[in-house]
């Protein structure tokens, strides 16, 4: 299963994406731990003001199944897991949208949090990644996503369509990877 977790990995270093598939823990220093601690702190805030804007609590379920996505019933959905096909991410929020001014429900977009002030590429990837996930769950492509970022949680509107071809060819490279070392360890092994 290829995660965010391992996806967000692969970005950064090749071996810590297959140390993240193949769920090898590592020890967290007290910088990370902190980091972690702030990211979820900031996805708290976050997702509290998104929620009184919409004025919804939170989720049904932090497990968002693939009907519930279909069905466009809640105008947001906060920290939801969607998987399918051997695709898993945790998208810290789902907006649903409209298709047209008459107010016809049209799909979820992600919106994707980041405590930092400045984005990367790798934040838009991971974006992308969410968007991926997604599509491949519901069938319908979203044209944008959202990145929240910044101590004043500044809302950026991304158009996926490019970045979702780079995220496509990241999970393909990660599956080859990953299936390559597989069988390089089996033929080792056996």
């Amino acid at each position: 299963m290829i995660t965010d977790e391992v996806f967000a990995a692969s970005l950064r270093c090749p071996t810590k994406s297959h140390l993240e598939y193949s769920k090898c823990s590592g020890v967290l220093s007290e910088v990370i731990d902190w980091q972690l601690q702030l990211e979820q702190s900031y996805r708290a805030s976050c997702r509290a003001r998104w929620a009184s804007k919409f004025e919804v609590s939170e989720s049904p379920s932090s497990l968002c199944c693939i009907e519930v996505l279909k069905s466009g019933r809640y105008p947001l959905l906060i920290n939801s897991v969607v998987g399918s096909d051997g695709l898993r991410s945790n998208i810290d929020m789902l907006e649903r949208t409209s298709l047209d001014t008459k107010r016809k429900w049209g799909y979820y977009i992600p919106i994707r949090m980041i405590p930092r002030e400045k984005l990367t590429r790798d934040d838009k990837y991971l974006l992308a990644f969410d968007a991926l996930t997604l599509t491949v769950a519901v069938g319908k492509v979203p044209e944008f996503g959202k990145i929240i970022h910044g101590g004043d949680f500044r809302t950026l509107k991304i158009k996926l369509p490019a970045l979702l071809k780079t995220a496509r060819s990241i999970v393909e490279k990660i599956a080859r990877e990953t299936l390559n070392k597989f069988s390089a360890f089996h033929s080792y092994s056996g």
